[in-house]
C-alpha cells in the first residue's frame, strides 16, 4: 500500500464512476460521449485492486467518527454489476467505515427480472439513495433517452421507479432540462406531482465543451418562471410540493443563508472523482487529461490537492463577466457553474439567472 494522508477528515465525498462512461443508453444530449472523445479515462469496468485501494485510503483519511458518501454515476454504474457492489460494500463494512450509498442511474437494469431483483435487495440492505434520470412524461422523456435503435425507455424508467418504491427505497429524480423539457413546463410538473416524488433536480442540457453558446439558453427563464410560479402556487394553497435542489439553494441565498450546491459555488472546491482505471480528477465536467490529478494507486488524497492538474484546473477557471460582477444577485449565485456559465452567461444579452431571480423577488 501507499503512503496515505496524515490529515483526518470528518466527511469526505467520493464519486466513483465504476463503470467509466459506459452505458446501455445512447441519449441525444449526453456529454459524457464527449468527454470520452477528448478525454483519454479508458472504458471499462473498475477492478477489486483499485476498490482495495480507494477504500483504505478513505478509511485513513477519515476521523474515527467521520462519514464518507461514496456516490456511484457514469455511465451507467449498475454496468459493473451486482457482484460488484456486494464486494464493494463488503469491503466498506470490513473497514469500518460509517458510510452513505448514492446511485444515479437510468434505471434499465433494474427492468432485468433477475438482476433487478437482486440491485434492489441490495439497495434496501445497504440504505441506498438511488437517484433516477427521467425527463417527464413519456413523451418528453422518449424524446431524448433512447436506445441505440432510438426505442424510447420510458416505460422501463417508470417500472424501475415503481419497483424501488415498493421495495422502501429513497429514490430522486434528475431531470435534464433539455429543449423538449423546457418548452413544456407544464407537463413536466403534472408528472411530478402524479409520480408521488419527493425531491427532485433541474440540469440545464450544455453543449459540447468546445461550444460557447447554447441552444437552450433563451428558454431557460420562461421555464423556470413558469415552473415556479406552479410550484409556488402549490405551495401557497397548502398542497405539499416536491423539493426543487435548485430553488432551495435559491432561497436559501435570498435568505442570507450559505448554499452548500456546486450550482452557486463563487468558485470551484476540489472533488474527488475517481474513475474507473483509479485516475482521479477535480469535477465531473472535466474529465480531461490535462486536470487528472493523479491516480488512487499512487497518490494520497492529499497529493491530489497540490497536484500539477489541480493547480492547473483552478487556474483556468474564467474570470467573471462584468454582468455577473455588477449584478444585484451576486451575492446569491456568484456567477454560478463555470462549465454553465460559458454557455449561458455571454457578457452581452440577458441572463436567464438574473431574470428569473428579478421574477421571484417580484414575487
Amino acid at each position: 500500500m501507499s503512503k496515505v494522508i496524515s490529515l483526518k477528515a470528518k466527511q469526505l465525498t467520493v464519486l466513483i464512476k465504476p463503470a467509466s462512461g459506459l452505458c446501455q443508453l445512447s441519449c441525444r444530449y449526453c456529454f459524457y460521449r464527449d468527454l470520452i472523445q477528448f478525454g483519454d479515462a479508458p472504458l471499462k469496468i473498475m477492478k477489486p485492486e483499485i476498490v482495495s485501494e480507494l477504500i483504505y485510503k478513505v478509511a485513513d483519511s477519515l476521523d474515527t467518527n467521520g462519514h464518507v458518501i461514496f456516490a456511484f454515476q457514469g455511465g451507467e454504474p449498475l454496468l459493473a454489476g451486482v457482484d460488484f457492489y456486494k464486494q464493494f460494500f463488503t469491503k466498506v463494512r470490513h473497514a469500518k467505515l460509517h458510510a452513505t450509498y448514492l446511485f444515479q442511474t437510468n434505471g434499465v437494469a433494474l427492468c432485468t427480472p433477475a438482476v433487478g431483483d437482486e440491485f434492489i435487495q441490495l439497495f434496501k440492505e445497504n440504505n441506498c439513495l438511488i437517484g433516477l434520470s427521467i425527463d417527464g412524461g413519456k413523451n418528453l422523456h422518449d424524446a431524448n433517452r433512447v436506445t441505440p435503435e432510438g426505442e424510447g425507455t420510458f416505460d422501463c424508467v417508470m417500472q424501475a421507479y415503481k419497483k424501488l418504491v415498493s421495495a422502501g427505497i429513497e429514490v430522486n429524480f434528475l431531470t435534464v432540462l433539455s429543449e423538449a423539457v423546457l418548452s413544456h413546463p407544464e407537463q413536466l410538473y403534472d408528472f411530478y406531482k402524479s409520480s408521488g416524488i419527493k425531491y427532485v433536480q433541474l440540469i440545464p442540457c450544455l453543449p459540447p465543451i468546445q461550444e460557447k453558446t447554447n441552444p437552450i439558453r433563451d428558454l431557460l427563464a420562461p421555464f423556470w418562471i413558469k415552473f415556479h410560479d406552479m410550484w409556488r402556487r402549490d405551495f401557497v394553497n397548502n398542497i405539499p410540493p416536491f423539493e426543487v435542489r435548485e430553488f432551495t439553494a435559491i432561497y436559501r441565498g435570498l435568505a442570507g443563508i450559505p448554499v452548500d450546491t456546486c450550482i452557486f459555488p463563487g468558485k470551484c472546491s476540489p472533488q474527488l472523482i475517481v474513475e474507473a482505471d483509479g485516475s482521479l480528477y477535480p469535477c465531473d465536467f472535466y474529465v480531461l487529461p490535462q486536470y487528472c490529478t493523479g491516480s488512487i494507486l499512487t497518490d494520497t488524497l492529499e497529493d491530489t490537492l497540490h497536484s500539477e492538474g489541480m493547480m492547473r484546473f483552478a487556474k483556468d477557471n474564467p474570470p467573471l463577466p462584468v454582468q455577473c460582477l455588477n449584478c444585484t444577485y451576486m451575492r446569491i449565485c456568484k456567477g454560478g457553474c463555470r462549465r454553465m456559465r460559458s454557455s449561458w452567461y455571454p457578457e452581452l444579452g440577458n441572463c436567464p439567472m438574473k431574470l428569473f431571480l428579478d421574477h421571484i423577488v417580484r414575487r
